[in-house]
């Protein structure tokens, strides 16, 4: 708030070039998008993983972000970032239990899903 002064003369010059639709789009996607659909999907998320889950799967974020930027962006992540990238969501998938189903015969991504859905919300009982 201190530095929203700075910004007024630009942001008048700006909707008198005719930009008012681009800065309310913006302003949309930054302060609807960005903030509150992202605050209730990520606790949906912790809902249905688990506080660890949930945490763990904050981390696949650069990742993402480097893999959309493929078709995006046309960007190519160098070789570094790529296994960066692999060890990140590899490790996400050790933390979550994912990769569990590597080791448990009979197991798959499904049935870990569903078990730490059950296990994640502890019932209460009045």
């Amino acid at each position: 708030m201190a530095l929203a002064p700075f910004g007024v003369p630009s942001l008048i010059a700006a909707v008198h070039a005719g930009l008012a639709i681009d800065l309310i789009s913006q302003a949309v996607i930054q302060g609807v998008l960005s903030g509150v659909v992202a605050i209730l999907l990520y606790g949906l998320a912790i809902t249905r993983l688990g506080a660890s889950g949930g945490a763990a799967v904050v981390a696949l974020v650069p990742a993402l972000a480097a893999i959309i930027a493929l078709p995006v962006l046309g960007e190519w992540p160098s070789t570094v970032a790529i296994i960066g990238i692999v060890a990140t969501t590899f490790g996400v998938g050790l933390s979550t239990g994912a990769v569990d189903c590597l080791r448990r015969p009979g197991a798959n991504l499904f049935t870990l899903v569903s078990h730490s859905r059950t296990s994640a919300a502890p019932s209460v009982r009045r």
